[in-house]
This record gives structure tokens, sequence and C-alpha cells, in this order.
């Protein structure tokens, strides 16, 4: 789709507020899935994407829920700045999962966590910044980038290992935990 105006993502932000606002009315008055008191966003935004798949699979049935959700894809109305106009498509039968978990995965899904893992890269390891081009001579990239390409590789490797089974972010298990590769962090003291 291309870049859009920060303008325009704020607006799209603007509305996927108002229309979460709106959802919720309706959720309260129609009593869909008794409210908790207070929700944090996370919960707030499954509940409303729950709501929304629940009129669509009672509007048009099985078959053709499964077949927009499949082919068409599911439009996510409530907008992020990084990420405007998501749509999720599925590539197994969505009438085999509970709502629910659909609404969980369509909220989760998207390339947000991807681009903050490839921002994190370039901001930790100096290879890999965007180039600045050297004066006066157009196309050569090579002001803080590795001269030989195999550094790289191995940069690339460490920052994937620390990542997947390092405590960097704080977090309460690491990527490989949460898989079953590991059983819990692997510290600097660990590795010498």
């Amino acid at each position: 789709m291309g870049r859009l105006p920060t303008d325009y993502r704020l607006r799209l932000l603007a509305e996927g507020r108002q229309h979460l606002e709106t959802l919720r009315m309706y959720m309260s008055i129609g009593d869909f899935v008794s409210a908790p008191s207070v929700e944090d966003d996370l919960v707030s935004l499954n509940r409303a994407v729950q709501y929304l798949l629940t009129k669509l699979k009672k509007s048009v049935g099985p078959e053709e829920f499964r077949r927009v959700l499949m082919e068409d894809g599911f439009w996510y109305p409530f907008h992020f700045v990084n990420e405007p106009n998501k749509r999720v498509f599925f590539r197994t039968d969505p009438n085999a999962v509970d709502l629910a978990d659909l609404a969980r995965f369509i909220v989760k899904s998207g390339t947000h966590a991807v681009d903050t893992y490839h921002a994190r890269a370039r901001y930790k390891i100096m290879g890999f910044e965007r180039g600045l081009s050297p004066g006066g001579v157009r196309g050569l990239y090579y002001y803080k980038q590795y001269y030989d390409p195999a550094m790289v590789m191995k940069a690339a490797n460490i920052l994937r290992f620390a990542h997947n089974y390092m405590d960097l972010m704080g977090g309460k298990e690491s990527p490989a935990t949460k898989l079953g590769l590991a059983k819990g962090f692997i510290y600097d003291r660990d590795l010498v």
C-alpha cells in the first residue's frame, strides 16, 4: 500500500478508537460476553473483535463466514499507528476454531513484532544501521557497514541467539522457553 502520511495514520487511529467505543456501547446493551468491571486494552480489543466475528457469522452463515475470512480477509477496524488498514487472511478453516481464539489471533497478528525485532537489530548492531552515503558518490553506502559480508551472518546469529534464549527484554520467559526449547534464560555467566 505504500507509506501513509502521519496525519492520515493518526486520523485512522482516532476513527478506530471511536469505533471501539461505539462497539463497547453496543456490547453492553446487548449483554455480549459479561464484561469485567475493569479491563485492559487487549481484553477489550479481543472482546470487540469477537463481537464482530459473532455478528458476521450469524449474518452470513458458516460457509460464507469461511469464504470471507479465507478469501477476502478480516479488515481490522481498530487501527494502530504502525499498522493502519490491517487485514488478516486465514489459511486454515476458521470454523474449526473457537471465535474467542479467532479474535485473539486477529488482534495479535501483524508485523509489529517483526518490525520491532528488526529495529532492535539495527539499533544494537552498528553494522545493521542504514548506511550513510559518502559525499559526492552516488549509490555507494559503506559508512558503518561491515566490509566482510560473512560478519553480517555471524552478528545476526549472535543477535538471534540472544533474542531467543537470553533475558534482553526483562520478561518472564524467553521465546525459546515458550516453545519448549529451553528450560529458562541463559545468562552471561553461562556463556563463559
